[in-house]
């Protein structure tokens, strides 16, 4: 009984951690580096969506200096960081993940 328990257990959280984000949605990872390329860590960076300003994200990069985004497809985001900012465009279709540097 425990044995099967077990194996339930394990094959929920693959489940869970396995399910795709849904098909409206992109991931939108950011990688950020100085002039030395060396990784900006710990820096705050926010995803404005600009047709709906009161969806907003905020994230800190990681010790990679990479932070990731779950935006919609469609929208066009208001990307800032540090005292930048650019406008990210997300498309309709295609790949789910769309990598900036």
């Amino acid at each position: 009984m425990k044995q099967a328990l077990t194996i339930f257990l394990c094959y929920l959280a693959i489940a869970i951690t396995a399910q795709p984000i849904s098909s409206d949605q992109v991931n939108y990872i950011l990688s950020f580096q100085d002039e030395k390329s060396e990784s900006l860590q710990s820096q705050e960076i926010t995803a404005t969506n600009l047709n709906e300003a009161s969806e907003v994200h905020t994230k800190y990069t990681s010790l990679k200096g990479k932070v990731k985004f779950i935006l919609r497809r469609g929208e066009s985001y208001q990307i800032k960081y540090l005292t930048e900012s650019f406008k990210a465009e997300i498309p309709t279709s295609g790949t789910s993940f769309v990598t900036k540097n």
